[in-house]
Formats: C-alpha cells, sequence, structure tokens
C-alpha cells in the first residue's frame, strides 16, 4: 500500500465489509486504538462489534446497568455480555466504547481525529506517538488541546506545502518513522484472518 493512501483504502475495505454499520465499526478501532498495535486494535474492535451485536434486543438494558452500576439480568445474552464486551480493551478505551455505541462524539483529540480520517475527512490530523518522534517531540507526556492544535496545524502546513492532504502527509511521516525504527508498518488490510466470518465462528462471540 501507498502509505498516502493509507486512510483512503483502509476506509474503504470497511466500508465495503460494514456497510451501514461501517461508521459506528470505525468508531470503535478508534475507541480501542490507543496503545494498541494495528492487528490487536482490529481484533478488539471486532470482538466488541460481534459481543455487541449478540444482545439482540437488551441494548436498552445495558446502558442502563452501566450507567447505574447494577447488575446486569442473568440472562445467557448478558452472561456473554459480561465475560466478553471488554475482554481485552483497557479502562481507557471503555468510555469511548460506550459513546460509540451511543452514537456520540468520541473523547479526545487523536482519537477523534483517527475516526475522522478512516470516515474520508482527510482535513483533520491523527498524532500519535510515530508522529511525535518522527518530528523529536515529546512523546512521554499527554498533548494538552493547545499543544496538539499547534502541531496538527504544522502538520498541515507541511502538508499544503507538498500539495496533499493532512491526513496524508501524516501517514507518510508515520510510515517513515516506524520503517526508521526498523519494524514494519501494517495497515488493517494487512490483518491475519480480518473478516467476519472467522470472528464469529472461531473466537466464540
Amino acid at each position: 500500500m501507498n502509505p498516502k493512501n493509507w486512510y483512503r483504502e483502509c476506509g474503504d475495505s470497511i466500508r465495503a465489509e460494514f456497510g451501514a454499520d461501517s461508521e459506528l465499526f470505525i468508531d470503535l478501532l478508534a475507541a480501542t486504538s490507543p496503545r494498541k498495535q494495528i492487528t490487536t486494535n482490529w481484533r478488539l474492535a471486532m470482538r466488541v462489534y460481534h459481543v455487541w451485536n449478540s444482545i439482540g434486543d437488551h441494548k436498552d438494558w445495558f446502558f442502563r446497568c452501566y450507567a447505574t452500576g447494577k447488575n446486569y439480568p442473568k440472562d445467557s445474552d448478558f452472561v456473554v455480555l459480561r465475560k466478553n464486551l471488554f475482554k481485552g480493551t483497557l479502562p481507557a478505551h471503555r468510555p469511548n466504547i460506550i459513546r460509540a455505541f451511543k452514537r456520540e462524539p468520541l473523547s479526545g483529540n487523536k482519537v477523534r481525529a483517527f475516526a475522522a480520517n478512516l470516515k474520508g475527512n482527510l482535513d483533520e490530523v491523527t498524532i500519535d506517538v510515530w508522529v511525535c518522534r518522527y518530528f523529536g517531540w515529546d512523546d512521554k507526556k499527554s498533548m494538552t488541546n493547545k499543544v496538539y492544535t499547534e502541531r496538527a496545524d504544522c502538520i498541515r502546513h507541511y502538508a499544503k506545502a507538498v500539495g496533499k492532504k493532512p491526513a496524508e502527509f501524516q501517514a507518510e511521516i508515520w510510515y517513515e518513522a516506524i520503517r526508521a525504527a526498523s519494524k514494519k508498518p501494517q495497515s488493517y488490510l494487512s490483518v491475519r484472518d480480518r473478516n467476519q466470518m472467522y470472528f464469529e465462528f472461531f473466537m466464540e462471540v
């Protein structure tokens, strides 16, 4: 894959596979992306998506129980839900997973930008640890809104100078930063056994 087309090609593949649910799945990918590699991120999002769909008509019960801290009903759907929905996710992922289910805006500059890029908005800028390392920016501390905006504007400036969309330019420098660290850049297209049938029949969800 040409790194310039990373978001476009990954987004197109998700839309082709998930159809009407593509924006939900993209939000789940973005929600579970912090501190996770591409393959793990895809598998987590796929698990969450399939567990969520397995509870049928009980989604309103889930929101009420989650919001109030009450126990879930003891039927089989909620046994599956309790065991598997957040399995493998980080505590920081879970509020955004809930926002994705409720179709509310995600929280966090990087998470929101990543989702927007996969949905086709290439003017937003995803800034992760690799982008920070490319520019020599401090990647050990959380970015304030002000710092994130300044860095995103810097990337937009460079992108405009070379005639590219900000997300296209960001994907290219992300790719180069990973290669400079002697690692292999990945995409969601390269995830092994990435399709839904695999998860339905082999992941027990």
